[in-house]
């Protein structure tokens, strides 16, 4: 999630799910873990649990459990299994008021993080937004030195998913909300482009071919 504001949300609201308590995710986690951790771990894969983001206890009268240190811990000692661990989403440890560095080295030790989630934010877990790295309120070269100190190989998912163009005539960001409306859009350009060429190649005019295609 790139941004959240608690506020925006009406607490009176009960969504079709109805309510859901903190017991009954614990429940159902823990019918769900003790029936995919000895097959992950019969079949070599890890799994890679991520925290509730936003870290928020309830919203909208359904719980949210994972949303602690001490509660993702919890998490994968329900089932005992050498490939039951955990996301370590930066951004959302932050969140949870827990300082990063620690939770790395604390699940690192452990052999539970199965998943880097290189992410920051700005904010807390009722008003924040996500931020480019090193514009945010974590030290993300001190998550990598901590990560390469727990001995952490595995795979690093890196957000925000903004994507960043770069040439000789200078950097454009198309933000992650608008990336398929921009490349929708880009290759409507692009068919057009192509369109136009092969008219004029066939000799229609250029007047004509731009009021078709807009373009030459």
């Amino acid at each position: 999630m790139t941004g959240y504001r608690h506020d925006d949300l009406d607490p009176r609201v009960v969504t079709d799910d109805g309510i859901v308590t903190a017991e009954e995710l614990w429940d159902n986690l823990t019918y769900l873990q003790r029936a995919i951790v000895p097959a992950a771990d019969e079949a070599g894969v890890k799994l890679a649990l991520h925290p509730d983001d936003p870290p928020q206890p309830v919203i909208q009268h359904i719980a949210r459990i994972l949303i602690s240190a001490d509660a993702m811990e919890r998490a994968t000692r329900l089932c005992p299994g050498a490939n039951a661990g955990i996301t370590m989403c930066q951004a959302t440890f932050a969140m949870m008021g827990e300082k990063v560095i620690d939770c790395i080295h604390r699940f690192g030790k452990q052999n539970r993080i199965n998943l880097v989630h290189f992410r920051d934010v700005c904010g807390n877990r009722d008003d924040f937004h996500e931020t480019f790295h090193d514009n945010g309120m974590t030290d993300m070269a001190a998550c990598i030195r901590a990560d390469l100190e727990c001995g952490y190989d595995g795979y690093i998912r890196v957000d925000p998913g903004d994507f960043i163009f770069g040439d000789n005539d200078g950097v454009v960001i198309v933000p992650k909300k608008e990336t398929v409306r921009v490349l929708e859009q880009a290759e409507e350009w692009f068919q057009n482009e192509k369109k136009s060429r092969q008219a004029m190649a066939e000799g229609i005019d250029p007047f004509t071919v731009y009021n078709t295609y807009g373009r030459f």
